[in-house]
């Protein structure tokens, strides 16, 4: 992220980056931040109390990450690029509204990854409208996450295991079916979702 970082502000768009939480790498992540000279736009601000995620995810115009984080920045209607665990590059899935219903952050998915750079440099150039309406799609993707959506899917069991076990097995089939559609679109016409509706290649 620091060399995203550094491309956006020689580009002339002025840029924050904030980094929340803390571990062994810290101080070599802060020496490197000063080698890059970035620390005017990169800010490591270590562990925070949980009740202020909130708080401090809303003052932000878009989140990058992965985990629960995404999920309840996607909930306060901030577009989430999702961060893709065990990769030095900086590439992604895209907006986490685009890819929620994969295993999103694994590394190997039969996903077309695109530069964080030009999915930040897209969302820049979105007007008002379409800012909106992607705030909005994070908001919903988040349906499945809910205590609620879990609640409603276990009342659906209704004790009737054999029927449970029929849909489960449809889920599953629907489900795979749905990745090897995708897998294959992404492998024969390298197109994703997010080279259509944000025109990346």
């Amino acid at each position: 992220m620091l060399e995203v970082v550094r491309n956006l502000l020689k580009k002339g768009i002025s840029v924050e980056y904030h980094i929340y939480g803390d571990g062994p790498e810290f101080g070599k992540l802060k020496d490197l931040i000063d080698s890059y000279n970035l620390s005017k736009n990169i800010f490591l601000k270590g562990s925070v109390n949980y009740s202020q995620i909130k708080t401090i995810m809303i003052s932000f115009d878009l989140f990058i990450g992965s985990g629960t984080s995404i999920v309840e920045a996607s909930s306060l209607g901030i577009p989430s690029i999702v961060g893709i665990e065990s990769t030095k590059e900086p590439l992604t899935y895209g907006f986490f509204s685009d890819v929620c219903m994969y295993d999103y952050n694994i590394d190997g998915l039969d996903l077309v990854k695109c530069s964080v750079e030009e999915l930040i440099l897209k969302y820049l150039k979105m007007d008002y409208k379409e800012r909106y309406n992607l705030s909005k799609l994070h908001s919903e993707s988040i349906k499945p996450f809910l205590m609620s959506t879990t609640v409603e899917n276990f009342e659906s069991l209704n004790g009737n295991c054999v029927h449970q076990k029929k849909l489960n097995l449809l889920n599953y089939i629907e489900h795979e079916t749905d990745k090897l559609y995708h897998g294959v679109v992404a492998k024969f016409t390298r197109k994703h979702p997010l080279d259509v509706k944000y025109n990346l290649q």
